[in-house]
């Protein structure tokens, strides 16, 4: 808290040169009173030069803070402040702080009195901003800790703030002279505002002078000439402002009028105020009429007639015209349509006049209103009357002109009339009112037809707001209350004699729902189709009659019209009143038949809209459904009008055609700027369809990048309810795969059958070629080199061993050949046959090897893939022909996808997802055209002048055989791609296969022979007994079985051939297994091993021997299993 002191003004020495210069600083500021902020500038400069420094504080307009309004320090440290206020961004003239926080500031505000501080560092505080303070610090050290002084600042005796004043020099002897200089100061300030309010009520009288609408002027009666004037008295005087000196009014205007002029202004200058109009003649020779308030002031020491003038010409005119009309409009108010009357300005209004008009208005002779017989205020409906019955006062007699009252009057008949009161009040010249004059006019009609018209707009209007029938209902309710009594109401709906009750309000009874239809007042209305109006009495004798039944609470009055639809009643609109008979007229009736055509109207729309809605949601439901099947559906789809513009394309075909709905609604195929050879099969599927009334269906190939697509285009016309085309609906398919899938199958079937003929064929020509190369061999071995026969059998063993590479090949593209399975490595195999590979090629063709660092292995046949790559090859060449060319050889491994078909199209094999190892060869031929590509690998195809067509029919088998996949690509004038893919093995390390060693050495032993071809047989038997080893032969698997069971001791191995009629080679060996677990045998076929031998065990299974056979190779494997 501060420590002060609340110094005494008086007894107290003052130090003369400080009082002096406080006293000269007083005189100061007062000079400077012609505003605010001279004052303070005077301030500031008077408080350095007494140095001193402080501030002047004052209350702002919550009178709850203090606002800082000057400040004075050393130059110094101001620019300290001022430097802080930028950076800081605020301003120390406009702090302001609680008044509270300063019980000093307090005492001061609070009694008024002068406070002395010994030390002023905390009021430092309080008058600057904090961050200032803190900013400012190091350069406040001289300006604290030093005595300081407060005084109030006054206005109109009040104090409005505190003057802080310090210095080191200050002592509580001259709180009086700072108490004057505080005084002297709010002297000054509040001069310097009423100063410049004196000089703002002088610019707003100017302003008022300037632009007064009436006339303003000074006259010297003595020069009889006008001083001065506004703008307005110039229009009216008709002159400029520079002649306004030379006005006379007597050189223009009449003798007569100059004289009352003259004699009006002498008389106002004797009376010193005067009013009165006077006619005036302007300088064009118009007579005005004037009114004229004069008074007289004096200016310079001469009294001078100032005027106000007002132009009342136009109000004496309708004053004249008022006159002539007050006798026409007195003979008219006893014939007038309406009630005039005069009543006093008293509860009730008794009249004091009132004309027959009364009678047609109530139904009571103006003789039993002017008798008070009848009070015309109990006639006023009970909802209107606080209104109606409030007497008005003067001033709003006087100054709004009159009352207006509208309001419901109940007629004589028990019937309530609408009725319009308007009139005012009429006073004498003192101004004291003497009664109320008016007329009351019967508007029911009016009112009636506009609640009716406010009702059916309501009702029109809601009804085209979305909107439920509920609420229709209850809107309908609201729009009749203030026309009808509706508190018990309710619309009822009928239809094949049930009666629904969608809507009921009522003050007794409960909604009655849906209910069949009896003999209720509302199936009264409906059968009948009439309006019925009927009182308690009616009803009870109906219901005597036997022709209505009342469910519910009996009313007194009850109402109810039909709601037609085209003539039919479709229901009833009912209002009903359990309290007075009389509650509804004829007229009420009226009103409501009429509405209710306009109700039966919006309820029939709204009925069919909720229909609509619900058929909306259902279509909605409808197409979000459609939407999802075309979404799902692979088919894409356009609609278009019959002059082939587009009203709806899907999806799929926008992102083909990379546009948007809107780039494509509305537009035909060549604004589009479609490719126009598809836009003429539009065109003419269109024309076809709109002209046949049928589908169309046609199939194309669509080029892309990728490959050719197949479309299929499917055209329907789409019919109104008339039967006539309106829409032309477009369905577009890739049928690419669905197609390659047929034909795939058709060439797998194609394939399946000529694989099993070939394969049946090749077996069967094996078997005769065993004997042909056994016996031929047996004959070479039994001739010297220098025989003369020598040489032909030795060609017909070169004949056979080319007719076994015949069967081999076509066991091969059957997948039925010799398979001998290892893991191996693609690169190495390639890298060794090199050379062979080489000598197969022609000197021009270049053979480029592309092979990958690394490879896996695969699981292959040695041969058969040599065989593979010897074939693609020689075909590559023979496709470059004779011109140079380029083979390239390429390995790789290729991922695969459940997408990438394309690999098992000709194998009809679809491959596993995973990685391949992919060999690729690539010429630089001519290529091949899609029907040659389609036909390639078809057995006994070839385009070629000389071949069999075996090769490539080879390679698919097998690739086949090997579970791999193969795809070609060719394009005429492109070369060829072959791109083979074998599965990866699991194995890590190659398997080299070790040819059989020789057996020289003599064997011997009984063979048991079981093969269903003779020649075979003989051709063992033949071989056989040439290397001095027993034989028994039987000619099919039961003889076999029962040769082994008779001598299965003596028998050392059983060569068993696989396909046998009757019992097969595998139930043959079952047998022999289950004979002799310890039997060996010895399995025989021309097919592969690894088919050969699938489903047999080993042992008893000691080896294979491929068929045909020549007689060297049989004797080493047979002699290697005795």
């Amino acid at each position: 808290m501060i420590e002060f002191k609340v110094a005494s003004l008086v007894n107290n020495p003052g130090n003369g040169v400080f009082w002096q210069g406080l006293n000269a600083a007083s005189v100061a500021v007062q000079q400077a009173a012609q505003s605010e902020t001279a004052v303070y500038q005077v301030f500031s400069e008077q408080l350095v030069k007494l140095g001193l420094h402080g501030c002047v504080t004052l209350l702002d307009q919550t009178g709850q803070d203090l606002c800082i309004t000057s400040m004075v320090f050393s130059d110094r440290l101001m620019r300290v402040i001022r430097q802080a206020e930028k950076i800081l961004k605020i301003s120390s003239q406009d702090f302001r702080y609680p008044a509270a926080v300063s019980h000093a500031d307090q005492v001061v505000l609070g009694q008024g009195d002068v406070v002395f501080l010994p030390d002023n560092s905390e009021k430092m505080r309080q008058v600057l901003p904090p961050n200032v303070f803190r900013f400012a610090g190091p350069m406040l050290k001289p300006f604290l800790k030093l005595p300081a002084i407060l005084a109030p600042i006054f206005a109109k005796s009040e104090v409005i703030g505190v003057l802080y004043v310090a210095g080191k020099n200050l002592q509580i002897g001259d709180v009086p002279a700072i108490a004057a200089f505080a005084t002297h100061l709010s002297i000054a300030l509040e001069n310097a505002r009423l100063f410049h309010a004196v000089q703002e009520a002088e610019a707003k009288y100017r302003r008022l002078f300037e632009t007064a609408n009436d006339g303003v002027f000074l006259f010297d009666s003595q020069t009889r000439k006008i001083i001065s004037a506004n703008p307005k008295m110039l229009q009216l005087l008709g002159v400029q402002e520079a002649d306004m000196g030379n006005v006379q009014p007597g050189r223009w205007a009449t003798p007569e009028v100059y004289a009352q002029y003259s004699g009006h202004l002498q008389l106002a200058m004797q009376k010193g105020n005067h009013f009165f109009e006077v006619p005036f003649v302007d300088l064009a020779g118009n007579e005005r009429h004037w009114q004229i308030s004069t008074t007289v002031v004096e200016l310079g020491g001469k009294p001078i007639l100032s005027g106000l003038v007002r132009d009342i010409t136009e109000a004496k005119q309708a004053e004249v015209a008022l006159r002539q009309r007050e006798e026409q409009f007195r003979v008219l108010a006893e014939n007038v349509p309406g009630t005039i009357y005069l009543c006093k300005n008293e509860p009730n209004f008794p009249y004091l006049y009132v004309n027959d008009g009364v009678e047609d208005l109530t139904g009571y002779s103006k003789e039993q209103f002017l008798n008070q017989e009848v009070a015309y205020m109990d006639l006023v409906h009970p909802d209107d009357r606080h209104a109606a019955s409030l007497v008005p006062s003067l001033d709003e007699l006087r100054n709004h002109g009159g009352f207006h009252y509208v309001y419901r009057l109940r007629h004589r008949s028990g019937e309530w009339r609408w009725a319009e009161d308007v009139g005012g009040g009429v006073f004498d010249e003192q101004g004291n009112l003497l009664f109320l004059e008016g007329i009351v006019s019967d508007i029911t009609e009016r009112v009636q037809a506009e609640l009716l018209q406010k009702a059916v707009y309501q009702i029109a209007a809601v009804a085209h707001t979305h909107i439920s029938l509920d609420e229709l209902y209850h809107a309908i309710h609201e729009s009749l209350a203030p026309i009808l009594n509706v508190r018990n109401f309710y619309i009822a709906l009928y239809e094949a004699e049930i009666v629904s009750v969608p809507y009921f309000v009522d003050k007794y009874d409960a909604p009655p729902g849906v209910y069949p239809a009896g003999k209720g007042l509302t199936e009264f209305v409906v059968r009948t189709n009439k309006a019925q109006l009927l009182t308690r009495q009616q009803i009870l004798f109906y219901v005597q009659q036997g022709l209505l039944e009342v469910n519910g609470t009996l009313p007194e009055a009850w109402l109810g019209v039909p709601l037609q639809a085209q003539g039919s009643a479709i229901g009833a609109l009912v209002v009903q009143s359990y309290e007075e008979s009389s509650a509804y007229s004829d007229r009420d009736k009226q009103f409501l038949m009429f509405v209710s055509d306009q109700i039966a109207h919006v309820v029939e729309r709204k009925q069919a809209e909720e229909r609509q809605q619900q058929l909306s949601v259902e279509l909605r439901q409808q197409t979000r459904l459609l939407e999802a099947i075309m979404i799902a559906t692979p088919d894409n789809f356009m609609v278009a009008d019959l002059d082939g513009r587009l009203r709806f394309v899907s999806e799929t075909i926008l992102k083909f055609l990379k546009m948007t709905v809107d780039d494509v609604i509305g537009k035909t195929w060549r604004e589009l700027q479609i490719s126009p050879h598809l836009g003429s099969m539009l065109d003419e599927d269109w024309a076809t369809v709109k002209q046949s009334q049928v589908p169309v269906t046609r199939e194309f190939l669509f080029a892309q990048a990728e490959g050719d697509r197949e479309i299929e285009f499917i055209t329907t016309p789409v019919w109104d309810e008339n039967g006539a085309i309106v829409l032309l609906v477009t369905t577009t398919r890739d049928v690419t795969e669905r197609r390659q899938t047929a034909r795939a199958m058709h060439r797998a079937q194609k394939m399946e059958s000529l694989g099993v003929l070939a394969g049946g064929i090749a077996h069967d020509f094996n078997n005769l070629l065993v004997a042909m190369l056994g016996q031929t061999s047996l004959a070479q071995a039994h001739l010297t080199p220098d025989h003369p026969a020598y040489t032909h059998v030795n060609k017909a063993v070169q004949a056979a061993d080319q007719a076994a590479g015949l069967t081999r090949q076509l066991l091969a593209y059957s997948g039925g050949g010799q398979f001998t399975i290892t893991p191996l490595n693609l690169n190495t195999l390639i890298r060794e046959s090199i050379d062979l590979l080489k000598v197969a090629l022609p000197k021009q063709i270049d053979l480029d090897l592309a092979l990958s660092d690394v490879l896996p292995l695969i699981e292959a046949d040695i041969a058969q893939l040599q065989q593979v790559m010897m074939n693609l090859l020689i075909n590559a060449a023979e496709s470059i022909g004779e011109q140079p060319g380029t083979i390239r050889v390429q390995t790789a491994v290729c991922p695969i996808t459940a997408q990438d078909t394309a690999y098992w199209r000709y194998t009809n094999q679809p491959l596993m997802p995973g990685d391949y190892v992919c060999l690729q060869v690539k010429d630089s031929g001519g290529g091949m055209t899609s029907e040659t590509l389609s036909k390639i690998f078809d057995p006994f195809f070839t385009t070629k002048f000389t071949g069999r067509g075996l090769g490539l029919a080879a390679v698919l088998g097998i690739v086949r055989g090997h579970q791999g996949g193969l795809r070609v690509t060719s394009q005429p004038g492109a070369g060829t791609l072959f791109e083979l893919l074998f599965p990866i093995s699991s194995a890590t390390v190659e398997v080299h296969t070790q040819e059989l060693p020789v057996v020289k050495t003599a064997v011997s032993g009984l063979v048991l022979v079981i093969d269903d071809e003779a020649a075979v047989r003989e051709a063992v038997v033949d071989i056989l007994e040439m290397e001095g080893i027993d034989v028994l032969t039987a000619s099919n698997g039961d003889a076999g079985i029962a040769l082994y069971q008779a001598q299965a001791g003596a028998i050392n191995l059983v060569l068993l051939d696989l396909s046998m009629p009757g019992k097969s080679g595998h139930e043959t060996f079952k047998a022999l297994e289950a004979i002799d677990p310890n039997v060996r045998i010895l399995l025989s076929s021309g097919y592969s091993e690894a088919d050969a031998t699938r489903g047999f065990t080993s042992p008893p299974l000691v080896g294979f021997l491929q068929k045909p056979y020549r007689l060297d190779s049989f004797v080493r494997r047979l002699k290697k299993h005795l």
